[in-house]
């Protein structure tokens, strides 16, 4: 998604029953589990020399523990728990048991499991594991992952608390790359910056239905489409949608049901301080933003429309009551926080 300014100047323009069967049970489809046939010893030697581990493959997981060695316990045997991680493996998960078919869900809690630890790196996996997963019971797919909408006027210091959320909490949150018709800047790449492409393209699949929200913003079209929330979702990441009240609007249309935030100055005033003390825009600029913000911050105070307002009268307090605020949403982002 493009930086928050850019955005800005653009819109200008516009858990198994206890009592199940021991081969019913988690343990025992785990067990199953696997992207790979069970190796030798030295086959997965060989394999891990060579192999590149990615977060958003599945684990081999056999459950296998030293005789002598209670699971869990320090100087444990590791062998055998996690062989390896794969990458490019579609042909093995089409053939999944059907424990993990019926429950997808399992693959999302381990992928958010390895974005933790690849982004923590702790130093006893297994105290970590026991930390993250005791304080879980059971996390439906739909809410570990559930996209988070960021919303705010121009001014109101959305940008700055989101790089304060991406430099703490970069392993777990994401953005999607927008969609536009403009043509790309100097400097712009496809793909990072934005996904540019045709009108005609475009409006094609908005009647499609393939686009969580769009505007028109004179002679162009910006847009998040689907794909590019899911994109995030499969490298376990929770996407954030930096997006204004129009898109709101269209977002609650859909289905997708994110968490929503709305970020507001402590009042009117202060936000025409902080527009003018930036002196990056003429007058007549600052009023066109006072004006859309004026009504921007009516609909994000209004009761029922955000799930939280961060009022940002200072950083350091606004950025608290974020965090807290998407803790509660999120539960494993506690574990980072612990």
């Amino acid at each position: 998604m493009a930086s928050s300014t850019a955005l800005m100047e653009d819109r200008m323009e516009r858990s198994p029953n206890p009592g199940s069967p021991p081969g019913n049970s988690l343990e025992g489809q785990l067990e199953s589990f696997s992207l790979l046939p069970h190796k030798t010893e030295e086959e997965n030697e060989e394999t891990a020399q060579t192999a590149t581990p990615g977060v958003s493959d599945i684990l081999s997981v056999r459950g296998e523990t030293s005789e002598n060695t209670p699971m869990g316990t320090s100087g444990q045997s590791k062998k055998g728990i996690v062989d390896m991680l794969y990458n490019n493996r579609p042909k093995e998960l089409e053939t999944r048991p059907r424990y993990i078919d019926a429950h997808p869900e399992a693959r999302l809690v381990l992928q958010a499991f390895f974005s933790a630890v690849l982004a923590e790196e702790p130093e006893d996996v297994y105290a970590f594991a026991r930390q993250y997963f005791s304080q879980r019971v059971k996390v439906p797919k739909e809410e570990l992952l559930r996209p988070l909408v960021i919303c705010g006027p121009s001014g109101v210091g959305k940008g700055t608390l989101m790089n304060m959320l991406f430099e703490e909490f970069g392993g777990y949150f994401g953005f999607s790359v927008s969609h536009t018709t403009r043509a790309p800047r100097p400097g712009e790449v496809e793909g990072v910056h934005y996904n540019f492409t045709s009108r005609d393209a475009m409006e094609a699949a908005i009647e499609e239905g393939r686009f969580l929200e769009f505007a028109r913003v004179h002679t162009n079209l910006y847009g998040t489409s689907l794909e590019a929330v899911r994109q995030v979702q499969r490298a376990g990441k929770v996407c954030v949608l930096d997006i204004d009240v129009q898109g709101v609007i269209k977002v609650k249309e859909t289905d997708v049901n994110p968490h929503y935030v709305f970020i507001a100055p402590p009042s009117v005033e202060h936000l025409e301080a902080r527009l003018r003390g930036r002196g990056t825009e003429s007058a007549k600029d600052i009023e066109t933003r006072l004006g859309a913000a004026r009504a921007e911050i009516e609909y994000g105070l209004a009761k029922g429309n955000f799930e939280h307002v961060v009022v940002n009268d200072t950083l350091e307090k606004a950025y608290a009551d974020l965090k807290t605020t998407l803790v509660g949403f999120y539960s494993h982002l506690a574990a980072k926080t612990a």
